[in-house]
Formats: C-alpha cells, structure tokens, sequence
C-alpha cells in the first residue's frame, strides 16, 4: 500500500477484483482510453499543517458503475496538504500515467474544471497551481459533477 508523507511524487496503480472484492497495488492498471476519468482529492486533518495528509485519485468504473482501476497519490510534501491542492494533483498525476493521451475526466472541483477549460487562467503566474498546470501535456476533455451526493441523487441527474 501506498505511504502516507513523503517528499516523494509516486503514484500507485491499482486494480480492482469484482469477483472477491479485493485491491492490488502491485498490478498494472491501463486506463482505458474510450471511458470516463473520475478524479478527486481530500485531505486529513487540513486545519492542523502539521499533521494534515492529502491524497488524489482517478479512477474508472465499468459500464455497471463498479470500480475496476485507476491511481492514488499520498501528495509529496513539497506540495500544500490541501484539499485543493490534491484535486489539481490528481490531472497532473494522470496526465502522467496516460503520457498526455486525451480523456475525459470527471471532476467535482470548479476550480479543476476552470484550470482544465482555460489553461491561459490555469498557467498564470497568480494561480496557485499554475506549475502543475503547465506540466500537463494533454487537452483533455473536462466534466463537473455535483459533489456529495447519494446514489439516488446522481442517478436522478
């Protein structure tokens, strides 16, 4: 499993078994270019700095809404151990993994949905994370979703 802090970027794969219900993290996981990205980050403990952790993800799920792979990234410690800094992580790690192929990514962060629609906005010297926008290659495809949410919500939207 992945590490808590470190001064590390080192995203994890991983996959998912339907069958017994069980992750690994030593297998491979190639996303599937032709579905949906969900990303999104969180953050521990965010009002106390020095013991707050972050994290990001993308994962996708199969055409029954399961989860079937994807990637997570404990955020380094160079980064803010923020909420919002593990959202806009979470494009640059997949962006990554996929070597710049476009996708369409599903985000319930505005922000992330801004940066990803207007990388001028994104990669301006007052964004706070203009350095990781400028390092995403792909012209991705980007998506907002209402947030917190219960299944009977979204299915509904």
């Amino acid at each position: 499993p992945p590490r808590l802090r470190s001064a590390d970027w080192k995203p994890q794969t991983f996959t998912y078994d339907l069958q017994h219900e069980t992750i690994d993290f030593d297998a491979e996981y190639y996303f599937d270019m032709g579905k949906a990205v969900f990303v999104d980050g969180s953050c521990y403990d965010g009002t106390l700095p020095e013991i707050a952790a972050a994290g990001a993800s993308a994962v996708q799920v199969n055409d029954d809404g399961k989860l079937v792979g994807g990637l997570i990234l404990c955020l380094p410690s160079w980064l803010p151990q923020t909420a919002a800094a593990a959202e806009h992580a979470a494009i640059k790690m997949l962006d990554d993994h996929v070597d710049g192929q476009r996708l369409r990514i599903i985000s319930d962060c505005a922000s992330v949905i801004r940066s990803g629609t207007d990388l001028t906005w994104a990669t301006a010297a007052e964004r706070p994370f203009a350095g990781l926008w400028r390092q995403v290659a792909g012209q991705h495809e980007f998506e907002k979703v209402k947030a917190h949410r219960t299944l009977a919500q979204a299915e509904a939207a």
